[in-house]
């Protein structure tokens, strides 16, 4: 079945309900729902009843105890889940039942049994299912997936990756799987301090990622290179991507600084200011809006059943690769830990 979103009007705002109202609902959606057009915020839904009175009053819009009663609210058309991750699924597939399009905050696919599920049901009903994978909607990395199929083009072959980042370790497998396609083979070694994982990709690509423990989340680092014998391009914390060319030049031990071609890309902050925030660089606030657009105009998003399925498939034999020290094949072991 074709996903087809279901709003033929510009002018009919989409109705959101929020399943949880933590930290995701307050300090993420809701700022991002509040500068954006052709949404409105219907219904809200908690666990406990004092939380649910108070969030009813600060938000002026009913508050569920439970989140059964939103996703069967008629007045809702989307769900946004955020929720604690053993609860994804389940709201999930019930909204969907419910024929309700779904955003599931981050790492919405836990189990082989739910995203085989999530899949049913999307195909069953057409509605459209997004999960919060915001690294692939980053504007830095939307602009260095441009410029590498640009770059594979003039120069075709394998890339090598180096990517280093503190936190969100299925968020970086999403991205190296947008960028490159499905992962073919992963090993690891490390400890507790830190992690180092190798993954190869069926595209021929190889990337060598780093994860260092216990870095405060306020530390803003995050690095990654890719690059080949003629080339090479690097983003750097989500406000600074750079192009060097003919690489080859520089093999000389010269001193010729001026034989490097590099352009160098860095986010503008002129009006709409919002689109200088810390939530449009991460990609939070474009993913919302694609999301909404889907709804509308219909097609699959980026972070979709498919590939959220397979970073958890490549996430578990990553965690096995480390503990056994051996290369897991990726398709082997999703072979072997289909749900019967």
């Amino acid at each position: 079945m074709a996903f087809h979103g279901g709003f033929t009007s510009e002018e009919t705002p989409v109705r959101i309900g929020i399943v949880g109202i933590g930290f995701q609902a307050r300090g993420i959606f809701m700022p991002c729902l509040s500068v954006m057009t052709g949404v409105e915020l219907a219904a809200l839904a908690s666990r406990r009843e004092e939380t649910a009175r108070a969030a009813e009053k600060k938000f002026k819009v009913p508050c569920y105890v439970g989140w059964p009663k939103l996703v069967a609210d008629p007045n809702v058309d989307a769900v946004f889940v955020a929720t604690p991750s053993p609860m994804l699924e389940e709201i999930a597939c019930a909204a969907l039942e419910n024929g309700k399009h779904v955003f599931v905050e981050t790492q919405g696919i836990m189990t082989p049994e739910g995203g085989r599920r999530l899949r049913q049901l999307e195909q069953e009903t057409g509605k459209v299912i997004q999960f919060g994978y915001s690294r692939v909607y980053a504007p830095i990395y939307v602009k260095m997936k441009g410029i590498l199929e640009e770059w594979r083009k003039r120069d075709p072959g394998p890339r090598l990756w180096l990517l280093r980042y503190y936190y969100g370790e299925h968020l970086m497998i999403h991205l190296l799987v947008h960028m490159n396609g499905f992962v073919k083979a992963v090993q690891g070694v490390g400890g507790e301090r830190g992690q180092a994982f190798l993954y190869e990709f069926d595209n021929g690509d190889v990337a060598s990622v780093v994860f260092t423990k216990h870095i405060t989340l306020l530390a803003n680092m995050e690095r990654l290179e890719v690059s080949s014998p003629t080339a090479a391009l690097a983003a750097n914390n989500f406000f600074e991507l750079r192009f060097l060319g003919e690489l080859s030049e520089t093999y000389s031990y010269e001193g010729r600084f001026d034989s490097v071609n590099e352009t160098v890309w860095n986010p503008s902050f002129a009006a709409p200011y919002f689109s200088g925030s810390s939530q449009y660089l991460h990609g939070t606030q474009p993913e919302l809006e694609a999301f909404i657009d889907h709804i509308r105009r219909g097609g699959r998003p980026r972070a979709n059943v498919d590939t959220v399925e397979h970073t958890m498939y490549v996430k578990r034999a990553a965690r096995d690769a480390l503990a056994t020290g051996e290369r897991i094949v990726i398709k082997d072991y999703i072979a072997a830990h289909q749900p019967t």
